[in-house]
């Protein structure tokens, strides 16, 4: 923390603390016209007219009960009900879950305890000399908050393919990475007289860069791929405020 060692637990959790708070905080709202036209140089790819409204359409009982049945039974949240549990009592809780969730897309968020996660942090590197930003942070969430993912991941999974350039191979469904492995060995082996005037190779890796999104502009690009308010607003309800966090590890 700063450079200085801690070892007392409240001390440790304060320096946990104090590096996400100042790694979370928003910076400078973009000036929206500015961020329009960026966007509009990138001719971003759009969603389909007729597929907008099924996307952020309301949750139903066949979407709550495939994601009941097609999830892995994974640690439970802090509430202590495992996916077994919903499996087992599935004809009773999805159509609770079928109107909680459209409740929730209403009031505009989830209940707190929806939305409670017991965050651990796992360290990246094996030395026990680390610092705050060697761990990675691991939230453990409720299993209705995790049914709800589930079904708005199904959703867009259906569509990502035709939304996403074709030179993203990573995390895309029927893409492979080592394509883009191939690419790179080509270009290294290309002539030297074949290879572009001021063409350069570059290799980026973003600290904690999931972590450090823009939610403004992710809701900017969202609708601009013409993914539509409804889905900004299911999206919203999962990431926009935080919940209680409990803090194990």
């Amino acid at each position: 923390m700063g450079g200085v060692r801690v070892f007392r637990p409240a001390d440790i959790n304060d320096a946990f603390k104090n590096y996400y708070t100042f790694l979370y905080r928003q910076p400078e709202a973009a000036i929206p016209e500015s961020l329009g036209d960026y966007l509009h140089l990138l001719l971003l790819r759009t969603l389909a007219l007729e597929d907008r409204d099924p996307l952020g359409g309301p949750v139903t009982l066949e979407e709550v009960k495939d994601a009941i049945t097609q999830s892995a039974g994974k640690a439970p949240g802090t509430d202590g009900l495992p996916m077994e549990f919903y499996k087992k009592y599935s004809n009773i809780l999805a159509p609770l879950l079928v109107e909680l969730y459209a409740e929730a897309f209403q009031r505009g968020s989830l209940p707190d305890s929806k939305r409670e996660a017991l965050v651990v942090p796992l360290p990246k590197l094996e030395s026990r000399e680390v610092s705050v930003s060697d761990f990675r942070p691991l939230s453990i969430l409720n299993c209705d908050f995790k049914i709800l993912s589930k079904i708005l991941a199904s959703r867009l999974v259906q569509h990502i393919s035709n939304l996403i350039h074709d030179d993203q191979n990573g995390l895309i469904p029927a893409r492979d990475t080592s394509l883009n492995l191939r690419r790179l060995f080509a270009l290294l082996h290309m002539p030297q007289a074949e290879t572009p005037p001021g063409a350069v190779l570059l290799s980026i890796d973003f600290e904690k860069a999931y972590d450090s999104i823009r939610w403004d502009y992710l809701r900017t690009v969202m609708l601009r791929m013409g993914l539509g308010e409804g889905w900004v607003r299911w999206v919203d309800l999962l990431y926009a405020t935080g919940g209680p966090v409990t803090y194990g590890g």
